[in-house]
């Protein structure tokens, strides 16, 4: 099982940080059929193959991604994926 970790600062404050997670949530629900869920400042997802969850926080966001057998040969396309998509999330 391979796992990626990102921990990134950002200036947005803990509500508007929390509103660009929603937004990435949203796009894995669509795009890639996961399922996600709050449980208080965390964003709790999974889909077949893969889990994880973002702590948000006021000035820090915490991903942890565990990938599972199949899609561990793919990390580093998931985690270019994942950077590129927190990213434009975090500038926008």
């Amino acid at each position: 099982m391979a796992v990626i970790k990102r921990r990134l600062q950002h200036e947005l404050g803990a509500h508007e940080a929390r509103a660009r997670v929603e937004a990435i949530a949203k796009k894995l629900e669509s795009d890639l059929d996961a399922d996600y869920c709050w449980e208080g400042s965390t964003l709790q997802f999974s889909r077949s193959g893969a889990s994880g969850h973002i702590d948000v926080g006021d000035e820090k966001l915490e991903i942890e991604v565990k990938l599972g057998r199949l899609l561990s040969p793919l990390r580093g396309m998931i985690e270019k994926t994942l950077d590129d998509a927190i990213e434009k999330q975090l500038t926008a």
